[in-house]
C-alpha cells in the first residue's frame, strides 16, 4: 500500500477558493473511496493553526525514510518551496505539485505587480519533479510562461454534487436569468459580460436578459463602475449581488437559467460545472479550461473570444428562446456532465497519475 502526504491549507470548505477546495475534496474523496492507498494530511489545521509544527512534520518524513508520495497544493508558496527544497535533499521519495492557475496570468488583470512572487513562482513550476495541472489550457500555460521541461500531467477538477437537481430545467417566461459566480474581476471578463448583456436587451427582442455576479472583486475602480450602473437603466439588467456561503451559492444556482464565463484566463472555471449539476447550460469562452470537457450547443456555448462572440451569443439566445426543447436539451446534457465529472472520477484521475508516476525501485518496501 502507498502512503501518500497531502500537503496544504485544509480550510476554507465554505469559501470561494477553488485550490482549497478541490483539495479537500480530493483528500476526502480518497479517504473514503481509496483502498490502494493511505494518506495524511500536512496543513496549518493538523496542528491547530501552528504552521511551524506543520513545518517540523513536513521536515521529518521528507528527510527520513524513503518510498513515500508528497502531493504539494500549489495555493500559494511557503509550502511548496519548502517542500521543493527538502525535496532536493531526499530523492527516495515522489514529489507532486498541484498547479490550479499562474499568478504571473492572473496577476496582469488585477494590476498586481509582484515580481518576487512571480520569480518564486517560476522557480517552482521550472524545478518541481511533477507536476499535476488541472486542465489542457493550464498546462499550455505553464509551457508557454516558464518553459517547464519536467512531466506535466492533467486531471480535471471535480464536484461533490450532494445536492445535484434530478430534473432538467426549462425556460418558462420572457426573462432569461444568467449567473456569473466567479466575482466580479477583469480576469472573468465582467465587462465583456455587461457589454453583452447591453447589447442582447437593445435588439428588440422579444425577451431580456438578466444577471446577477457573486463573487469578490480585484479592484475598487471595478466594484464603484458596477455600482454606479445602479443610476442608469442597466440597473435592472446587471446587479452585483457581493460573497455568499458555499450552502447559499448553491441555493442560489437554482434560480437561474444559464451560467456564464467570458474569462480571459480560466484555468477551470469550478463555478461552471457547479451550474452543470443544477442543470444551468453555460456560455463559456475557450480561455476556460472547462471547455475541453465541453461540446458547443450540448452543454451550451462555447466560443473563441478573439471573433465575433456578441453576435453568437445573441443567436444562441434568440435559438434557446425559440426552440424550448433545444434549451432542456442541453440542460439535460449538462446535468449529465456535472454527474460524470464529480469527485469520484477526480479521485481516480488524480490517483491514476499518482501512482502511475510514482513507482519505486525494486528493493524498496512497498
Amino acid at each position: 500500500m502507498k502512503n501518500i502526504f497531502f500537503i496544504g491549507w485544509h480550510n476554507g470548505t465554505n469559501i470561494f477558493n477553488g485550490p482549497v477546495n478541490i483539495f479537500n475534496n480530493l483528500t476526502e474523496g480518497i479517504s473514503k473511496n481509496s483502498e490502494s492507498c493511505s494518506i495524511q494530511i500536512i496543513s496549518p489545521e493538523t496542528f491547530k493553526g501552528d504552521s511551524k509544527r506543520a513545518i517540523n512534520y513536513i521536515f521529518k518524513n521528507i528527510i527520513r525514510g524513503r518510498d513515500k508520495i508528497f502531493v504539494i497544493n500549489g495555493n500559494g508558496l511557503k509550502f511548496p518551496m519548502i517542500t521543493l527544497i527538502l525535496s532536493k535533499l531526499n530523492r527516495k521519495h515522489k514529489y507532486f505539485l498541484m498547479s490550479h492557475g499562474l499568478r504571473k496570468i492572473e496577476d496582469k488583470y488585477a494590476k498586481i505587480e509582484n515580481k518576487n512572487y512571480h520569480k518564486a513562482e517560476g522557480i517552482l513550476i521550472k524545478n518541481f519533479d511533477n507536476i499535476i495541472a488541472v486542465s489542457s489550457l493550464l498546462k499550455k500555460q505553464i509551457l508557454n510562461t516558464y518553459g517547464r521541461k519536467k512531466p506535466i500531467y492533467v486531471a480535471h477538477s471535480g464536484f461533490d454534487a450532494k445536492t445535484i437537481s434530478h430534473e432538467p430545467k426549462e425556460l418558462k417566461d420572457d426573462k432569461i436569468k444568467i449567473i456569473l459566480s466567479g466575482g466580479l474581476k477583469k480576469i472573468k471578463g465582467v465587462f465583456e459580460t455587461e457589454e453583452i448583456i447591453n447589447y442582447i436587451n437593445t435588439q428588440n427582442k422579444p425577451y431580456k436578459v438578466f444577471i446577477d455576479i457573486y463573487g469578490g472583486y480585484d479592484e475598487e475602480e471595478t466594484l464603484e463602475y458596477f455600482k454606479s450602473l445602479k443610476i442608469n437603466k442597466e440597473a435592472s439588467y446587471i446587479n452585483y449581488k457581493g460573497t455568499l456561503s458555499k450552502e447559499k451559492l448553491m441555493e442560489a444556482y437554482k434560480n437561474y437559467d444559464l451560467s456564464i464565463a467570458l474569462s480571459h484566463s480560466d484555468t477551470f472555471n469550478m463555478a461552471v460545472l457547479e451550474g452543470f449539476c443544477f442543470g444551468l447550460p453555460a456560455i463559456v469562452s475557450t480561455n476556460c479550461g472547462i471547455s475541453e470537457i465541453m461540446e458547443d450547443y450540448k452543454q451550451g456555448l462555447v466560443m473563441d473570444m478573439s471573433h465575433n462572440y456578441r453576435d453568437k451569443i445573441l443567436e444562441f439566445m434568440d435559438k434557446i428562446y425559440a426552440d424550448r426543447k433545444l434549451y432542456k436539451k442541453m440542460s439535460e446534457e449538462a446535468l449529465k456532465l456535472g454527474k460524470e465529472q464529480n469527485v469520484e472520477r477526480m479521485v481516480s484521475n488524480y490517483l491514476e497519475v499518482i501512482l502511475d508516476n510514482a513507482q519505486f525501485t525494486m528493493h524498496s518496501s512497498q
